[in-house]
């Protein structure tokens, strides 16, 4: 009887001893997912700034371009609107004449 009781003991102590051990563990893997979990976040974080700085500059380049293609295409109009304005003028001077 003393052998069974001894036994018995063993067993339960073991079984405690491995159910802590298992939750030690868990929370051991828990602690390292949400780690893990953190400075994936923190990553993407940084990576999502430098995109919105990139694409911040290319919006800027491209906002500047289409300003000076605006101009320009503006200086050409009003050209051919003055060459227009001289073509009329001197029409309507020459039945003038």
């Amino acid at each position: 009887m003393n052998r069974f009781l001894l036994l018995t003991t063993f067993l339960i102590l073991s079984f405690y001893g491995c159910r802590e051990s298992t939750q030690d563990k868990t929370r051991d893997a828990v602690e390292a997912i949400g780690e893990d979990i953190e400075a994936g976040a923190e990553e993407l974080g940084e990576e999502i700034e430098e995109g919105t700085r990139k694409a911040g500059k290319e919006i800027e380049r491209g906002a500047r371009k289409a300003g000076e293609k605006i101009e320009k295409g503006a200086r050409k109009a009003g050209e051919k609107i003055e060459e227009g304005v001289r073509d009329i003028d001197q029409e309507i001077q020459e039945e003038i004449d």
